[in-house]
């Protein structure tokens, strides 16, 4: 896959009640498929070996491309540098990987969806926005 043919999936719904659903719904957003040559050990237990699932390369590219496409958003951009602050970091992308996160993602993707169908709307104004600021506010206290 090209970053060249992605596009945000706008119309894919994100909804996730636990942590198997939560890496379900990721994937399935971001188009990745289960890698086969990964270590699955028999004695390995069920999340492990799903995790050992996960397409990393695919979770980058969409990494650098939302990060790109986004870097002049200025509301996004104030998100990342706060998400980053959680894990101590002033990096973008590193608030973008936290967003992506089993806490954040199901808001995160409602403000995706409206940034990229409005590009220009204030997501200030988004109750999405306002929830994730609030909540991160608070962590990173």
């Amino acid at each position: 896959m090209s970053s060249l043919t992605l596009k945000y999936p706008i119309n894919k719904k994100v909804e996730y009640n636990n942590d198997t659903e939560y890496r379900q719904c990721l994937r399935e957003l971001l188009d990745m498929n289960p890698q086969t040559d990964v270590l699955n050990d028999v004695n390995m237990d069920d999340i492990s070996k799903d995790e050992n699932n996960y397409d990393s390369q695919i979770g980058d590219m969409w990494t650098k491309w939302i990060s790109e496409e986004t870097k002049e958003c200025y509301e996004l951009n104030e998100l990342y540098k706060l998400a980053a602050a959680t894990m101590i970091s002033l990096d973008r992308e590193t608030g973008l990987v936290v967003l992506f996160s089993f806490d954040y993602f199901a808001e995160f993707h409602k403000l995706l969806v409206q940034y990229f169908t409005y590009p220009n709307s204030d997501l200030e104004m988004c109750s999405s926005y306002d929830r994730l600021w609030n909540r991160l506010s608070v962590k990173g206290r």
